[in-house]
């Protein structure tokens, strides 16, 4: 997310490249603080600046990758709905993406937090596990390359190739 962010911001020289959403939202706080002439830190480039804000905030809380929390990220900073159904491959559907990288989510805060897991895992699950998170990474920046492009013109970065990588 954070360099489809950063693509858009740099290569956007209008707010509208952004969704309606988004730019509420900061105009609404900044309409609602006590000195009104906050609003004009979004005159010229300050857009981009208060863009940036927002998004740290909701970095600054976002603590655990799981699905539907990926989705609103993305949503509610480049206006990309439901990430998560592209996640396909072969027999995966999007659900059952989302389950097993929940999953995967769940194991890696227990270690985390608690240290302990009561997942079996060896080297041969933890490959699998990163194999997975690969390919989902893969896919998502393979949509949003496309998406920026559709956004800017440009091509900000290349295909990840997840297809075609051999992990054996």
């Amino acid at each position: 997310m954070g360099i489809a962010f950063i693509s858009l911001l740099n290569n956007g020289d209008d707010p509208e490249i952004f969704p309606s959403r988004v730019r509420l939202q900061i105009s609404n706080k900044l309409i609602e603080v006590k000195d009104k002439r906050e609003i004009w830190k979004i005159a010229g480039n300050g857009w981009k600046t208060q863009m940036e804000e927002h998004v740290r905030s909701l970095l600054e809380n976002f603590h655990s990758p799981r699905t539907a929390k990926v989705d609103t990220l993305f949503e509610s900073t480049i206006g990309y709905k439901n990430i998560s159904k592209q996640w396909t491959w072969g027999e995966e559907t999007c659900e059952s993406v989302a389950d097993k990288l929940n999953r995967i989510i769940s194991i890696r805060g227990k270690i985390a937090h608690e240290i302990y897991s009561q997942e079996n895992l060896s080297i041969e699950i933890n490959y699998l596990y990163m194999k997975f998170i690969y390919r989902v990474a893969g896919i998502t920046n393979d949509v949003l390359r496309n998406f920026i492009f559709e956004k800017t013109g440009k091509y900000i970065f290349e295909v990840s190739g997840w297809e075609k990588e051999e992990f054996d």
